[in-house]
């Protein structure tokens, strides 16, 4: 549970600092290294380490102070100093349970936990480190005991802590097929060892409380009591309880937090999240109590949360929850997913794709808006949430728009004019053309192809032909974007008169003379034609 809400703090102290200056640390101690608050530009540190493997990165500053470990953009890893009484020494320990690699920069942030009228200097010290793993055979200890995995230097006293709940029994720590002393504390809680100078191995089992679907009677309190849940179906799940007093509900699967819900006395806590089956999920209820709270009603639901869909959703905001819900685009590009109602709410979108997160949208004070690229056929999960200042249930509209494909003209086209209605239009939108002869011509063909050749529809000519573009009025003609980018081209002729009504607009006695097909003829056609306006015999 630790570990869930130094992530919370992560998120808040690792921020974009491609600008900033790194003060570049070796291994070993670093002296004089100065905390800078959020809106400083002290405080920020690089590694590079020189060779492949597990580090600790300890500090040491008379303030009580906060350190952050990143790969440039991506949050690694994060400790805290100990709040003990100012003016005394504070130590922090980071063990990134991940091998750094060579070569790789990575920076660093520390930050006062409070706030400092004066500058600082705090001491970093880089030492090589080693892993503490679970056995393969108990790997889910890594859920019911933390930290796990962790690493630490040799010497460092290491303390795991079992989940408040657990009964673990016969846990033993071994280092190269050695046993290494462990002791535990009265309450059984918490063991304790020294880290050697090697890689050290977790073994034991353990016992927890589970929960069932429909009404479970648990007890609350500060710390709460980790539970196991295991789905027989997979789908949208609800975790609710109402303690009378300040709650909160984490919901997590291998450490990794699958939601969260909180409310404020008298309010009801939920929380919602698409869950799989027969997998394993812990759930931890607890309260702000100075004492249990015996026979609080927890509640376990399916909930049948409709698909998103492109379009308008609605979907139902509890305060300081979120739901999970499915879409799947049956195109491939690029979304667009923004919020619309009352800012109020304070938006956040996360996309899963499984257990992986793709891309989190948050906004403190107004809607959201952003494009993200997904594929067709693939079903992502989207955690919608808020932060509405005030408790209960609030409506959030969360619109889609799909793909939109370009529709390409030329520049210009040669005795007429095409114009489009817009640029870029989604599959199934209708398009509509508006074709403008010059003075003297007419439209001979109109076509619309997508940019990999396949046409959309046949050639459009005056007259006959099975269309798939259809003729409107005023020159006008509308079409289907398929899904693809579409270009459109036309032709244009001289106007070929068709009948006696246009042969009777040439001027009269002008000797022009037409076939009975109505197209002009010289003075030299034979047969029969009509020349101003009467049908004469030529030989």
């Amino acid at each position: 549970m630790k570990k869930v809400l130094l992530f919370l703090f992560a998120l808040l102290t690792t921020a974009t600092v491609w600008a900033q200056e790194f003060i570049p640390l070796q291994m070993g101690e670093n002296n004089g290294i100065e905390l800078g608050s959020n809106d400083s530009d002290k405080g920020y540190l690089s590694f590079t380490p020189e060779e492949t493997g597990y580090y600790v990165i300890s500090t040491t500053c008379a303030e009580s102070h906060s350190m952050a470990l990143n790969l440039w953009s991506d949050s690694l890893y994060y400790a805290w100093s100990e709040p003990d009484a100012l003016l005394q020494t504070h130590v922090s320990h980071c063990g990134y349970p991940n091998k750094l690699y060579a070569g790789t920069t990575y920076i660093m942030r520390l930050l006062p936990n409070n706030e400092l009228t004066t500058s600082v200097s705090a001491q970093v010290v880089i030492r090589p480190g080693h892993i503490i793993i679970p056995d393969p055979e108990c790997a889910e200890l890594s859920n019911v005991m933390g930290p796990l995995p962790v690493v630490a230097y040799e010497g460092q006293e290491v303390k795991l802590t079992v989940s408040p709940g657990v009964t673990i029994s016969g846990l033993t720590a071994t280092s190269g097929g050695q046993p290494v002393a462990m002791t535990v504390d009265e309450s059984g809680m918490v063991y304790t060892f020294t880290m050697p100078a090697a890689d050290v191995v977790i073994s034991g089992s353990y016992e927890m409380p589970s929960l069932q679907m429909g009404d479970n009677e648990i007890d609350l309190s500060y710390d709460g009591t980790q539970y196991a849940f295991v789905p027989e179906e997979s789908g949208a799940y609800v975790f609710s309880m109402n303690c009378g007093a300040i709650a909160q509900v984490l919901l997590l699967k291998n450490n990794d937090l699958k939601g969260s819900g909180y409310a404020p006395a008298g309010e009801t806590v939920k929380v919602g999240a698409m869950l799989e089956a027969n997998e394993t999920y812990y759930v931890v209820p607890m309260a702000q109590v100075e004492d249990v709270l015996e026979g609080v009603i927890f509640n376990i639901a399916k909930l049948e949360l409709p698909p998103l869909t492109v379009g308008k959703n609605v979907i139902d905001v509890p305060y300081g929850n979120s739901f999970d819900y499915l879409f799947t685009p049956t195109e491939s590009g690029d979304y667009r997913f923004y919020t619309t109602g009352d800012a109020e709410i304070r938006p956040a979108i996360e996309i899963y794709l499984g257990e992986n997160l793709i891309s989190r949208y948050f906004n403190v004070s107004s809607n959201l808006d952003f494009t993200i690229n997904l594929e067709a056929g693939v079903t992502y999960t989207v955690k919608a949430s808020g932060n509405p200042d005030m408790p209960g249930m609030s409506v959030m509209h969360l619109n889609v728009v799909s793909p939109q494909f370009a529709i390409s003209l030329p520049e210009s086209f040669e005795h007429g004019t095409v114009e489009c209605d817009k640029t870029t239009a989604a599959e199934g939108e209708t398009v509509t053309l508006t074709v403008t002869p010059d003075d003297g011509y007419e439209l001979e063909n109109l076509t619309v192809t997508t940019v990999d050749g396949e046409p959309s529809g046949a050639p459009l000519r005056l007259r006959g032909g099975s269309l798939e573009l259809t003729p409107g009025e005023n020159g006008t003609y509308t079409f289907q974007m398929p899904a693809a980018p579409v270009a459109v081209t036309a032709t244009f002729r001289e106007a070929i008169a068709t009948g006696v009504e246009d042969i009777n607009v040439a001027p009269a006695k002008s000797g022009q003379r037409y076939n009975l097909m109505g197209q002009p003829v010289g003075k030299d056609y034979k047969g029969i034609v009509i020349e101003d306006g009467k049908k004469r015999v030529i030989k």
